[in-house]
């Protein structure tokens, strides 16, 4: 409330430096409360204009006529109250100006929106001036960090719109390197094979071989383009998972005995994992997936050669987790964790780590789908887990660790 307005400023240089005319409407029907009010601006004429009306429909009248700066209203008036114009204007600044024993229907009126109210005094009529100066500097330093406000939104939109774009531009761009390459034996392999088709006819033995090796490249590429597809359907959630109760440690298990661990020779592979079984609701080929890509990843990491640890426990959050990447609630979760002693990862990269064909490595090294963790990331969501990265560059002490947590099943 604004009963006495102290710490006078010096209005004129302030008002002039917003505009050479402020325009302000004063609402009143007291014929001596006008008089004073105007009376009190008069001193200040040469830069603050003001329209008196004594009731609402010429108020009304006013406001779509004229563009004002600031609406003085009392609150009581003819026809009708000076809160119905808070309800009516929502780009001017309305104070109310009440009498003595009216204070909580201004304060009412607050609520409702109106910008401030003054309890009727000799003083705050002369004082009026000051207290339109102060209302007007505030309303538009509110107008002002609103629209500062609604820039910044639009800019983090259109930012976001085109960090999409780009995401997008780079998926079809890596789909199109890798499915060019796999068409290229496809369509060029028939045409060889057709002519040894024709040698072997004629009885020549290499021929033969050669059409063999022709038609399985054809199913190799075939293959490929397959996973492709099926990856790109993990990417976009559009694949149906078969969730079945399964132990982690046995996946685990199975995964270090697998072929194409066994191809991975230049890599120590140490495993710590629960002493007890860990049940969870999982599809299991996509689980060896997520372990596939995380080890491919570490290998990579690394070099090509050095040391992984995989490690499975249980665990229990008894309020919610707060993880590098996730917002994981309490309950209890079976955690997997690839740990590797590469290079660690820099905080740009860290940011785009899940970003579809995104990569630090030469593109001449590029293999597989090209869809590694973004895939990794995909089949933690579709069996509702969770994720977290630790990294390090520095020294002896550089790597990362990607930890997974899935709910945990309490029974069998």
């Amino acid at each position: 409330m604004i009963a006495g307005h102290t710490g006078r400023t010096g209005i004129g240089p302030y008002l002039l430096s917003m505009r050479i005319q402020t325009k302000i409407l004063l609402v009143e029907d007291e014929v001596s409360h006008a008089l004073m009010i105007q009376r009190a601006f008069e001193d200040h004429s040469t830069y603050l204009e003001v329209t008196h009306q004594s009731n609402l429909a010429d108020t009304r009248l006013s406001l779509k006529e004229i563009e004002f700066d600031l609406v003085i209203s009392d609150l009581k008036l003819p026809d009708g109250l000076g809160t119905d114009l808070v309800r009516e204007v929502d780009d001017v600044p309305v104070i109310i100006m009440t009498s003595h024993g009216d204070e909580r229907k201004a304060v009412s009126a607050i609520k409702s929106g109106a910008w401030d109210y003054i309890v009727k005094s000799d003083y705050n009529f002369r004082e009026m001036p000051h207290v339109a100066e102060r209302a007007i500097r505030e309303w538009r330093l509110t107008v002002e960090n609103k629209l500062s406000l609604e820039r910044e939104k639009e800019l983090q939109r259109r930012l976001g719109q085109a960090e999409r774009l780009q995401t997008v531009g780079r998926l079809a761009g890596g789909v199109a390197h890798d499915l060019n390459n796999i068409l290229t034996p496809i369509l060029s392999l028939p045409d060889l094979i057709m002519v040894d088709v024709d040698l072997v006819f004629k009885g020549d033995k290499n021929a033969l071989a050669r059409t063999q090796d022709g038609l399985d490249g054809i199913i190799r590429s075939a293959t490929k383009a397959a996973t492709v597809i099926q990856d790109l359907l993990t990417l976009s959630r559009q694949r149906k998972y078969e969730l079945q109760s399964v132990d982690l440690n046995k996946i685990v298990n199975s995964f270090l005995n697998s072929a194409e661990l066994a191809q991975m020779k230049s890599v120590t592979i140490r495993q710590n994992l629960a002493d007890s079984p860990l049940l969870f609701a999982a599809s299991v080929s996509h689980i060896e997936r997520v372990l596939l890509n995380l080890v491919v990843n570490a290998k990579d990491a690394m070099g090509g050669q050095g040391e992984i640890s995989v490690e499975t426990k249980s665990i229990v959050f008894d309020e919610r987790h707060f993880a590098t990447l996730d917002e994981i609630p309490k309950g209890e979760y079976v955690q997997l964790k690839v740990r590797d002693n590469g290079s660690g990862i820099n905080d740009e990269d860290m940011n785009r780590i899940f970003e579809p064909f995104f990569s630090t490595k030469d593109e001449t090294a590029h293999s597989g789908t090209g869809l590694g963790l973004a895939i990794v990331w995909g089949i933690i969501k579709e069996h509702d887990g969770f994720a977290d990265i630790e990294t390090s560059l520095e020294g002896a002490s550089s790597g990362t660790c990607f930890t997974l947590y899935f709910p945990r099943y309490s029974t069998p």
